[in-house]
C-alpha cells in the first residue's frame, strides 16, 4: 500500500514509519524536521517530502498516496495557552489540508489525536466518553477530529481518529509537562528530585505498540455503511505517577528524592478502555510499563557506555 506519513521525524512518527516500512508497505514520509533515514530492517526504501503540512505540496502528497498516517502537529500542552491561534491553525488547520488532499483520491486518513479530548473522569474512559477538552491542545485536536467526521460521512473520504494516551519509548523528548517518562528518566539519570505533581493514574504506552495499532488500522480500513471510527490505542491499565517514578527509580538504581503529590489531580484519571480496537483491528498492546522502563533503562546504559 502506498502510504504518506506526516510528522514522520517526530517521536512517534519515526517508529511509525519503521512500522509500515518493515510491513512491507510503500512509504512516503512528509515533515519539517531533519533527513530521516531511506531505508530500514527490511531493507524497504523510504521516499522522503520536506514540506509544511498546510502547503500544497502536502495536499498533493496525500492525493497521491491510498492512506495517510497524519502526525504532524504540535503536542506541548502548556505552550498552547501561549500560542492558541498557532496550536490550531497547525493541528486543525493542517489536518483540513491534508484530509482535503486524501479526498481526490479517496485515501483512508487516519488521524493521530489525543486523550485530552475527553472529559476529565475517574473511571476508564471508552471512545463514545463524554468529549470536554481542557486546554487549547485538546481543542484543536477535537476540531480535527470534527472535520475527520465531516469528510467521512459527507465528502465519502474514509477516516480513522486513534487516541493516543501517555505514550513513551526510545526518542522521546520530555516538553513542558508532557512525556512524564522522559522527563523522570532524566532527572533520575541526573540524580536530581522527582516531583509528582498530582495524584493521577496514567495509561502509559510503549512507542512500539501505538506504531503497531496505527499500522492494524490502517490496513483494515473502514467499512463504507462506518466510513468513520475512533479507537483509543493504550493499554488500559493504569500506573499512578508516583508509582511512575519509584519504578524509574528502582529500574535505574537512583537515589533521586522522588516528591509526592499534595493532592489529585484536577484532570482525574486517564485509563483507557482498549477492548474496541482489540475487536475491531486485533490490537493488543505487549509492553508493559515495567517492561518499557528495563528497555529504556538498556538503551540509557549503551548511550552511556
Amino acid at each position: 500500500m502506498q502510504i504518506l506519513v506526516t510528522g514522520a521525524s517526530g517521536f512517534i512518527g519515526r517508529h511509525v514509519v519503521a512500522e509500515l516500512a518493515e510491513a512491507g508497505h510503500d512509504v512516503t514520509t512528509l515533515h519539517r524536521g531533519a533527513r530521516l533515514d531511506s531505508s530500514h530492517g527490511s531493507g524497504r526504501a523510504v521516499r522522503h517530502l520536506r514540506a509544511d503540512v498546510l502547503s500544497d505540496e502536502a495536499r498533493q502528497a496525500a492525493a497521491a498516496s491510498e492512506a495517510v498516517v497524519h502526525l504532524a502537529g504540535r503536542g506541548d500542552v502548556q505552550a498552547s495557552f501561549r500560542e492558541p491561534a498557532a496550536y490550531s491553525r497547525l493541528n486543525a488547520l493542517g489536518t483540513l489540508n491534508v484530509l482535503d488532499g486524501a479526498r481526490a483520491s479517496g485515501a483512508h486518513v487516519v488521524l493521530a489525536s489525543t486523550q485530552r479530548v475527553y472529559r476529565p473522569t475517574d473511571a476508564p474512559i471508552h471512545e463514545d466518553a463524554p468529549l470536554a477538552p481542557t486546554d487549547p491542545y485538546a481543542y484543536s485536536k477535537l476540531v480535527a477530529e470534527q472535520w475527520c467526521r465531516m469528510y467521512a460521512e459527507q465528502l465519502g473520504t474514509p477516516t480513522t481518529v486513534v487516541r493516543l494516551f501517555s505514550v513513551y519509548g526510545p526518542g522521546q523528548v520530555g516538553q513542558g509537562t508532557s512525556g512524564v517518562v522522559s522527563i523522570f528518566l532524566a532527572r533520575a539519570l541526573r540524580g536530581e528530585p522527582l516531583t509528582v505533581h498530582a495524584d493521577q493514574q496514567r495509561d502509559l504506552t510503549w512507542v512500539g505498540d501505538v506504531a503497531r495499532g496505527i499500522r492494524l488500522a490502517v490496513e483494515s480500513p473502514p467499512r463504507a455503511e462506518a466510513p468513520a471510527r475512533v479507537y483509543n490505542l493504550a493499554t488500559g491499565v493504569g500506573t499512578t505517577l508516583f508509582e511512575l517514578a519509584q519504578l524509574v527509580c528502582q529500574t535505574l538504581g537512583s537515589r533521586s528524592e522522588i516528591v509526592p503529590p499534595s493532592g489529585r489531580s484536577d484532570e482525574g484519571d486517564r485509563v483507557a478502555d482498549v477492548r474496541r480496537a482489540l475487536a475491531e483491528i486485533g490490537y493488543a498492546p505487549t509492553v508493559s510499563i515495567a517492561d518499557g522502563i528495563a528497555r529504556l533503562a538498556h538503551h540509557a546504559d549503551r548511550a552511556e557506555s
